[in-house]
C-alpha cells in the first residue's frame, strides 16, 4: 500500500505546525487517540512554531511512521486563502521545507510586547464558533504584555461550539480550577476552555462577535 497524506501547512498553537502526519493523527484516528495526544499540550514544549522537543508533534510523526505514510502533498495559503506554495515528497523532508518557508514568510520577530493586540481567526469558517475562534487568542497571547488587552474579532455564528467546551464555560469553575482539572482528568474539548482560562489569567480578553447576550452572560470570562 502506498499512503499519501494531504492537507495544509500553517502554524499550530500547540502542535507547532499543522501538515505532514497530522492528516492521520488527529485527521482520521479515534477520539481516544486524539485525547491521548492532545493531553501533551500541557507540556512547555507544545507551542506554536516548535517541533523539536514538542511531545504533541513528535507523537503525531511517530504515528505517521507506524501507519507508513510514504508521500505528502501540503499546501501553504496566504491571508486571502490563496495557495502560495506546495511541498510534496517524503513526509519529513517535505514537511520541514514547508516549515522553513512559513518561518521565512510569515514568521515575525517580536522586539517589544504590546499593551493591546487586536486579532481575528481570519473569517469564515475559522470563526464559525468560539471553539475555533479561540485559536486567534492563542497567537495574540504571544506578543501581548502581562495584564495587557486582547481584542478578538470573530463572528461565532454557531455559538460556543463543541459540547464539552461549551459546558466548561458555565461559570462553575474558576480559570485556575479549569486548568487543574485538565491536569488530573484530560477531557477533549474542555482543554480549549482551560487554554482560554490560562490566557485570561494573564490578560484581559474582549470578544467582538454575534454571540447572543444570554450566551455571553453564561461564559465564565465576564470580560467577554
Amino acid at each position: 500500500m502506498f499512503s499519501i497524506a494531504t492537507g495544509n501547512l500553517e502554524f499550530h498553537y500547540f502542535a507547532g505546525f499543522s501538515g505532514g502526519s497530522k492528516a492521520i493523527a488527529p485527521g482520521i484516528c479515534s477520539r481516544e487517540t486524539i485525547a491521548n495526544n492532545h493531553k501533551n499540550f500541557l507540556n512547555s514544549g507544545a507551542k506554536a512554531g516548535n517541533i523539536e522537543g514538542n511531545p504533541v508533534r513528535e507523537e503525531i510523526e511517530e504515528i505517521g511512521e507506524m501507519v507508513g505514510i510514504k508521500f505528502i502533498v501540503n499546501a501553504i495559503l496566504n491571508s486571502h486563502k490563496k495557495i502560495v506554495k506546495v511541498v510534496a515528497g517524503d513526509v519529513t523532508k517535505a514537511h520541514r521545507e514547508g516549515v522553513k518557508y512559513i518561518n521565512n514568510i510569515f514568521g515575525v520577530k517580536i522586539d517589544n510586547l504590546a499593551d493591546i493586540v487586536i486579532t481575528s481567526p481570519g473569517g469564515f469558517p475559522k470563526d464559525i464558533d468560539l471553539y475555533q475562534t479561540h485559536k486567534a487568542m492563542e497567537f495574540a497571547s504571544l506578543p501581548v504584555k502581562k495584564d495587557g488587552i486582547i481584542i478578538v474579532v470573530g463572528e461565532c455564528r454557531d455559538g460556543l461550539g463543541e459540547e464539552s467546551f461549551a459546558e466548561a464555560l458555565n461559570g462553575k469553575l474558576s480559570p485556575f480550577e479549569l486548568m487543574e482539572e485538565l491536569k488530573n482528568n484530560f477531557i477533549l474539548g474542555r482543554h480549549k476552555a482551560s487554554r482560554i482560562a490560562n490566557i485570561n489569567l494573564n490578560s484581559e480578553i474582549y470578544l467582538v462577535s454575534n454571540l447572543a447576550d444570554e450566551i455571553k452572560k453564561k461564559i465564565i470570562y465576564q470580560k467577554f
